[in-house]
């Protein structure tokens, strides 16, 4: 009796502990939260999820948390967080329908008919359902179930003439226009109109959204409306408010369509000159994951600037440079410092004042063109105009038919895919060459060096390496034209960070230090079902660790630091990277993010960018402490991602050399260039090295020591140079490997020992063209 007693107590003691611990994380979080702080509130308040409590008090926690989510743009884990609260509270069905209007909001559109189909009639909500549901339909590409969904509830609501009815007839009309039937939205828009006082917002967006219509239908009486739409919005929220923004581009849109070049020139600059203050000012005060939605929603909304063409190529220019600028701003970099204002105050002319008269630098942009999306170039000159060249339509782009004897694949194959026969054929294609090229670079302007920023599919395109007829310029990739004003800043090799040879097996680890170890690379792999098992994971590369070696030897020791098998872990490789100026790392990369989803979300939806963690590399200790068990959760999974990499201070690595698979690649979004790189510039890094496809160990290993032989010259070239020397060098070498095997002899009726021997020309650009070099100036 005096043993259960006792035990009972423990219990009741333990239980008392952990609710303590409980509330002191979730009253932290509530705290860090009010403060805006909504990182470090995410991280108390899962740790206090991780502890639990009763139903009541994790109702309260989810319903926080969700919210904390959302204002962090976490979109994913908001969802979660209303799952969990479907099986708290009494009434899940209000839980669901806001969830459904979170879904909405971020372009989830099958999931909101999955979600909300099934729910019973209520008239608490009723409306509400109905008119998201036509709306998820609309963008599902079933206009039949949205127009009889929102038929229905305008039927139901006419004699009313409530809220509902108006918000319904406005939806319907805006569907209309969205399918080009402007003829008959146009009256909607004048009827809704009717209802909207002057001081009413939605009297704005209704006047703007006529006057889109009217533009489309080329009636000049949309001049007036979105005039009349800007003034009212002006009055009611002031021309700094984003809603003024949307209008003022609106309005550019408009006087595109009604023909008015001159004034719609006028208008993108008008707006353009808004959106920046606007960002500069509202960046203050995101964390990374907020401006990564946030840009993923505004930069297509700016890409319509291009659609001027040669209008003005110098107001283009600014254009382009300032996206760049803003997409690879480091995470580092102080709200108030003055590399932040640079950021913003970046243009055009910082470009063209850092070339040499046989130079040129190329903006490659993408925008809407009728109904699809077309490439064009925006060419810088020290002294000469700038030009802007129309190329040609990204899906004619996507579909070159790229030819090798009687194989033929189009162009998007050949770039998502590692067939050595394709790559060959492509990386010869002096076709191409052409079309990319051509109309860039003008007969007899004797252009010797070209500095190209790329854009869309042509980041995961190493377009500098493709062959011409004719003699060639140099190629430099750049994150962004900016970057020439860094040119020659690469200095001499400081500290050298080495990682190779890594135990992905390893199994006696060290929990983490940190209070909350980062799991989001395994746990996105796992959502995504590509995460091996422990017995099943990733393979040992033993060339990883040759190519590692032979650099340590060829190097100075001095400042050196090698991390090899089972110590070339996550956690050391974190803490080790940001006092390096140079880091080579030979391991596995992985990516898992090539395609736009199929449910594309709409114009002005906002978006979680999750590209960042579908991309990264593997360290030691990933086949076991990768996977999802609770006796992991104290550990580093071992999967280091490109977003988990954008959050370092990164600012004193000169180089980074992604010596793996796959490292160039990924999602090419709003954000920018792809996969690693994009988080290594976040992080601050300068120059970056990084792989288009699987990789060649040999052929790898050759290039990297002949690579580090040119960069350590004493006259040190800059590193693109010394990356194109080890290229020419390893193209001369042919290698031939023996192995010994056995051959049915039908003399003896028995076995005889041969010797096969395979030769391999490493001119072939499979081996010797996978790498890219950025901004390597």
């Amino acid at each position: 009796m005096k043993t259960w007693f006792t035990t009972l107590l423990i219990l009741c003691s333990i239980s008392s502990f952990a609710q303590n611990r409980f509330a002191d994380f979730k009253q932290q979080g509530d705290s860090l939260m009010r403060i805006h702080r909504y990182d470090e509130a995410i991280a108390a308040y899962e740790q206090a999820e991780a502890i639990g409590a009763r139903k009541i008090f994790m109702t309260r926690l989810y319903t926080d948390m969700a919210r904390c989510y959302d204002l962090s743009g976490r979109y994913s884990d908001e969802m979660r967080c209303y799952e969990q609260l479907t099986s708290l509270v009494p009434d899940p069905n209000l839980t669901k329908v806001k969830m459904a209007e979170m879904q909405l909001r971020t372009g989830q559109y099958q999931a909101v008919a999955d979600n909300l189909n099934p729910l019973p009639s209520d008239p608490r909500y009723e409306g509400q359902r109905i008119t998201m549901l036509a709306s998820a339909y609309y963008h599902l590409n079933q206009q039949e179930k949205a127009f009889s969904l929102i038929d229905s509830l305008i039927s139901t609501h006419q004699n009313k003439k409530d809220d509902l009815y108006w918000n319904a007839l406005n939806n319907k009309a805006f569907m209309l226009s969205s399918e080009g039937n402007h003829q008959d939205a146009t009256p909607l828009y004048i009827q809704t109109l009717s209802h909207y006082q002057d001081n009413d917002p939605m009297k704005a967006v209704c006047l703007g959204n006529l006057a889109l219509a009217e533009a489309h239908m080329g009636n000049k009486e949309a001049e007036g409306h979105i005039g009349q739409a800007i003034e009212l919005i002006s009055k009611t929220y002031g021309t700094a408010s984003h809603d003024y923004i949307i209008l003022l581009r609106k309005k550019a849109e408009i006087l595109l369509l009604l023909g008015m070049k001159t004034q719609a020139t006028g208008a993108f600059k008008t707006f353009f000159q808004h959106e920046k203050t606007y960002i500069a000012e509202n960046f203050r005060f995101m964390n990374e994951q907020q401006r990564r939605n946030y840009w993923k929603r505004e930069q297509p909304l700016i890409a319509e600037c291009y659609q001027l063409e040669d209008a003005d190529p110098d107001f283009l220019l600014d254009v382009a440079v300032f996206s760049k600028s803003i997409l690879y701003q480091p995470n580092i970099v102080h709200k108030d410092s003055e590399d932040f204002n640079k950021a913003f105050t970046a243009g055009g002319q910082t470009v063209r004042d850092a070339l040499k008269e046989d130079e040129c630098a190329v903006e490659f942009v993408t925008y809407k063109k009728g109904k699809g999306e077309a490439y064009g170039a925006i060419v810088a000159y020290s002294s000469r105009p700038t030009r802007f060249v129309p190329l040609f339509m990204r899906d004619s782009l996507l579909s070159y038919q790229v030819k090798s004897g009687s194989l033929s694949k189009p162009l998007d194959y050949c770039i998502a895919y590692t067939d050595k026969t394709m790559k060959n054929a492509l990386y010869q294609d002096r076709t191409l060459y052409s079309l990319i090229w051509s109309r860039i670079l003008k007969e007899g302007e004797n252009i010797s060096k070209v500095f190209f920023s790329p854009d869309a599919d042509l980041h995961l395109l190493a377009v500098e390496y493709l062959p011409s007829e004719q003699p060639r310029p140099l190629f430099y990739r750049l994150s962004s034209t900016r970057m020439l004003t860094e040119r020659g800043m690469n200095e001499h090799r400081g500290k050298t960070l080495l990682v190779g040879g890594v135990d992905y097996a390893a199994k006696e680890m060290r929990p983490s230090e940190s209070m909350l170890p980062d799991r989001r690379g395994s746990r996105q792999m796992s959502e995504d079902h590509i995460l091996p098992r422990e017995n099943d994971g990733f393979k040992y590369l033993k060339g990883s660790k040759t190519e590692t070696d032979t650099i340590r030897a060829m190097l100075n020791s001095t400042g050196l630091c090698c991390l090899q098998g089972k110590d070339a872990t996550e956690a050391q490789l974190k803490s080790l990277m940001a006092s390096q100026t140079h880091i080579h790392i030979s391991t596995h990369g992985f990516c898992s993010d090539m395609q736009e989803p199929q449910e594309e979300a709409g114009k002005d939806s906002l978006r979680e960018d999750k590209s960042l963690l579908r991309c990264g590399i593997i360290l030691a200790g990933a086949n076991k402490y990768a996977q999802q068990r609770s006796d992991n959760n104290s550990y580093e999974d071992g999967i280091l991602t490109s977003r988990e990499i954008s959050e370092l201070n990164l600012s004193t690595v000169r180089l980074a050399v992604l010596s793996a698979c796959q490292t160039a690649l990924g999602r090419t979004t709003e954000n920018g260039m792809a996969g690693m790189p994009q988080g290594l510039k976040k992080a601050g890094v300068h120059t970056i090295i990084a792989s288009l496809w699987h990789v060649d160990d040999e052929a790898t290993t050759q290039l990297m020591t002949r690579f580090y032989h040119h960069l350590d010259d004493p006259d040190h070239p800059c590193t693109q140079e010394a990356f194109q020397r080890a290229q020419n060098e390893l193209r001369q070498i042919i290698q031939t490997t023996t192995s010994e095997g056995y051959a049915f002899n039908p003399a003896t009726l028995g076995r005889r020992k041969i010797t096969r021997s395979k030769t391999t020309s490493y001119n072939d650009p499979f081996y010797w063209a996978p790498f890219i070099v950025i901004d390597g100036i």
